[in-house]
């Protein structure tokens, strides 16, 4: 249900400093309401519910991304030998993304189901883990089930890919790249900071079409009614209740998240290639493969 916020007194500026602060105050007091609700009805266990799925699909997706995206900035790197730009970044990054998501988007598909069951502690659940929930959907549609959301989810993982990549590379470069300043203590945490500002600036672009693709996955979970028949119905029904509110919907949690996450698999990505290039300097630091 949604809840329109009506001021007490009317406000001259849409943008004043009151208006931000009942913002925010609405956003944190939603998050708070929604966990304390699944604190009561589930447990502890209900915060943490599909982490094993998530974490079962990062380790491959994870490295495999790191991996993948060396070999395609080589393949898209100018022929003269000069270093790649902000194109041929984004494009390793699309190229990227596409592949990945074509690879493990079942591990997506179950743990966005995993995350998404209600059960109330005590009681049977549709499904236990990975395997259980992708048998379930089998038997339920067939394999095209485990690819729901897919023709949405590629164009959002192509716009997420190549904005992280090439965001973290140019804003990287603009750290200074002398010894003394590499040995200084904030400059790890500078790299974190590039690292998490790609992340939120990635997320902020694709996240409509990451919002298309969660709906449309969890459309006709177990326990729940077909309320979509495709994209275009999932947005007339998203327009009743405000189109891009709901797009953004769970925004500000989702960049909490995700700017920790981008910031530390830069960083430790970057400490392990330098650690390889030290072991073989042969290798060279573009890829360690």
């Amino acid at each position: 249900m949604s809840h329109r916020y009506m001021p007490r007194t009317p406000s001259t500026h849409p943008q004043s400093e009151a208006a931000q602060t009942n913002a925010i105050s609405r956003s944190l007091s939603s998050v708070c309401t929604k966990s304390t609700h699944c604190l009561a009805v589930n447990c502890t266990q209900a915060l943490y519910r599909g982490n094993g799925a998530n974490v079962a699909r990062l380790v491959p997706d994870v490295g495999f991304k790191f991996a993948v995206h060396d070999q395609f900035k080589l393949m898209f790197s100018p022929p003269d030998g000069s270093p790649p730009g902000v194109q041929e970044k984004m494009a390793a990054g699309a190229a990227t993304g596409i592949l990945r998501t074509l690879m493990f988007y079942p591990l997506d598909f179950s743990r966005t189901r995993l995350t998404a069951d209600t059960t109330a502690a005590g009681q049977q659940r549709p499904f236990t883990g990975i395997i259980s929930c992708l048998r379930h959907a089998w038997a339920q549609e067939g394999i095209r089930s485990w690819y729901k959301g897919l023709a949405m989810s590629l164009p959002g993982v192509v716009v997420y890919t190549s904005i992280s990549f090439s965001a973290y590379d140019s804003l990287k470069q603009q750290l200074p790249a002398d010894k003394q300043s590499k040995d200084q203590w904030w400059y790890p945490f500078a790299k974190i900071g590039c690292g998490a500002a790609a992340g939120i600036a990635a997320q902020t672009a694709s996240y409509p079409l990451d919002t298309l693709r969660r709906r449309l996955q969890v459309n006709g979970a177990p326990d729940t009614a077909v309320q979509y028949r495709g994209y275009w119905h999932c947005l007339q029904h998203m327009r009743q209740e405000g189109l891009l509110r709901q797009l953004f919907r769970g925004w500000g949690v989702n960049c909490l998240k995700t700017a920790p996450g981008a910031a530390v698999q830069f960083l430790t990505y970057d400490m392990l290639r330098l650690a390889v290039t030290y072991m073989d300097p042969s290798s060279g630091a573009v890829s360690p493969l």
